[in-house]
């Protein structure tokens, strides 16, 4: 029997796995990568493309890579001249674009896994919730079972469609674990796309709270719910919302004490602008701290910048 994300307390056996990885190029995919590696996990690296080939193409390349699980980690969230998800606002050609690349690939992905047996790990976004009166600053966090709320982008319009899709595979008994991350972050200060390698660099930052995936760990808790075949819809988040100022600030006091923005706190003008038109929010990880244990946001980060400083 398919195991459930509200079941999984019960004792399981270790299931061995053979992971296919679809998207496994981009940062977050590099980052699962050595997460795999690192729990001695063989994996392969898809080479088919899901919607730029037919997709038998995709099933028949899935059925000789003998894997076990499936991993999706395709999406589109910048392109040639953007660094951003703005780079999908347009015409139809970035309609064509974002479907194909953040529903269309990790839905017909679902559908094939269903079909051949294996267990299907979408990782999905959070960026499709909001603060809002129900949700303040503070206070009530969006549940796992909570549905897309904010859609000022089209990038969180189709992702938030395509969470939906998810939770329907779920409600119909597939073996899919939906997980949402938010904000990805590592410690690679080499790699342009991880956010802490950014944000050390900026000379403002928002004193917002918002919810964290750090990368290793929460990686490393997805892993661990793989093999135990679990599925739902997980946010796969640290514990307790920390604002970008407040991750710089503790970076700066155990790093580099020369990095020194300045904070734009929650009740300015541009704060409140951005808390209108962008998808900051905070994500309940209780379901989450019930099957693997997972630090707070700032006590990993205190441990890995003390680890980092000690190398």
């Amino acid at each position: 029997m398919r195991i459930t994300v509200s079941s999984a307390m019960e004792d399981h056996k270790h299931v061995k796995m053979r992971v296919a990885i679809y998207g496994g190029n981009g940062y977050v995919g590099q980052e699962l990568q050595q997460v795999l590696r690192a729990r001695e996990i063989p994996y392969v690296l898809a080479a088919r493309k899901v919607g730029f080939v037919d997709d038998i193409e995709v099933e028949n390349e899935l059925s000789l890579l003998g894997a076990t699980h499936v991993i999706c980690v395709t999406g589109r969230t910048h392109g040639p001249g953007c660094n951003t998800i703005e780079y999908l606002e347009g015409g139809a050609d970035k309609v064509f674009i974002n479907v194909r690349d953040n529903m269309y690939s990790a839905t017909i992905l679902g559908h094939i896994c269903r079909k051949v047996g294996l267990h299907y790990t979408y990782i999905g976004t959070g960026y499709m919730f909001a603060y809002d009166k129900k949700h303040p600053i503070g206070g009530l966090e969006f549940k796992d079972e909570d549905e897309p709320t904010f859609f000022g982008s089209a990038y969180s319009v189709v992702k938030g469609f395509t969470d939906r899709q998810m939770n329907f595979f779920n409600q119909n008994g597939w073996e899919n674990l939906n997980v949402r991350i938010t904000l990805p972050l590592s410690f690679d200060l080499d790699q342009p796309r991880n956010l802490l390698s950014k944000i050390i660099k900026y000379k403002e930052l928002f004193d917002i709270p918002v919810s964290l995936t750090i990368l290793p760990e929460c990686l490393n808790a997805m892993c661990a719910l793989m093999e135990q075949r679990i599925g739902g819809t997980l946010n796969l988040v640290n514990p307790e919302p920390i604002s970008l100022y407040e991750v710089v600030k503790i970076y700066k006091e155990i790093v580099d004490d020369k990095v020194d923005p300045t904070a734009i706190g929650v009740q300015t003008e541009r704060a409140q602008q951005l808390l209108a038109t962008k998808g900051n929010c905070a994500l309940d990880t209780e379901k989450l701290r019930s099957l693997v244990p997972i630090l707070s946001t700032k006590e990993r980060l205190t441990k890995q910048f003390n680890e980092m400083v000690a190398q």
